[in-house]
């Protein structure tokens, strides 16, 4: 069985992953290959990527403050399965000594840099997947950005009865709007791992959803 190697995920590639989630939360969808499937109080985005991959991004309002809703992630973060991410059957913490990523003038690192192995639950036809990934999160001017890339460690080898996920990036933007609500941005790059078609294309439609599961986890948060 290949085994991965330690974990030290160059600075590039979460300071990648950290550059994709803002310009896309932030950018002109359009201009940037997304296509707008559906809107109904959340936008959901599709967009093509290499490999017969589907990007997906999740735009919408959510009725509590920034802060509020990061901290509420924050929580969903380690939590298996979650109400955001109900396909997660078991989350590891690994150790990682990697340091913070460069970020765009303004944005200042929360927390340290972490790692973690996540199984997800198996959806039939196609093999149980996995994945192991850095996470970080800034703050600038009262929004939050949460960012996560792939990486490669010791401590979770690849497992032949397993796919491995590529996360090329994945994250949320929180940004206030001074009425007591916030504007949340979900952003999803995904490699699919070999899965068929109908697969990728029912996932991602999932994913363009976030916004709506983060509303609930905040709901279920306050009550």
């Amino acid at each position: 069985v290949p085994v991965a190697a330690p974990c030290a995920p160059p600075d590039d590639a979460l300071a990648a992953a950290f550059s994709l989630v803002l310009a896309d939360a932030t950018g002109d969808p359009a201009a940037r290959g997304w296509r707008l499937a559906e809107e109904r109080g959340v936008g959901r985005y599709l967009r093509d990527a290499a490999g017969g991959g589907r990007d997906a991004m999740s735009v919408g309002t959510v009725h509590a403050s920034a802060e509020t809703v990061d901290a509420a992630l924050g929580r969903a973060a380690s939590q298996a399965p979650s109400v955001v991410e109900p396909l997660r059957e078991a989350i590891r913490p690994l150790r990682c000594m990697s340091p913070q990523p460069a970020l765009a003038e303004g944005w200042t690192p929360r927390g340290n840099v972490a790692t973690a192995h996540i199984i997800c639950k198996r959806v039939w036809p196609v093999s149980q997947r996995d994945m192991v990934l850095t996470t970080a999160a800034a703050t600038r001017d009262g929004s939050f950005l949460r960012f996560a890339t792939s990486t490669a460690h010791a401590d979770a080898p690849l497992d032949a009865d397993r796919v491995r996920l590529e996360v090329r990036g994945s994250g949320y933007l929180i940004e206030p709007r001074g009425d007591a609500s916030c504007r949340v941005t979900h952003v999803s790059c995904v490699a699919p791992g070999d899965a068929p078609a109908f697969l990728v294309n029912r996932l991602a439609w999932q994913r363009t959803a976030m916004v709506l599961k983060v509303r609930a986890l905040v709901a279920a948060g306050s009550s």
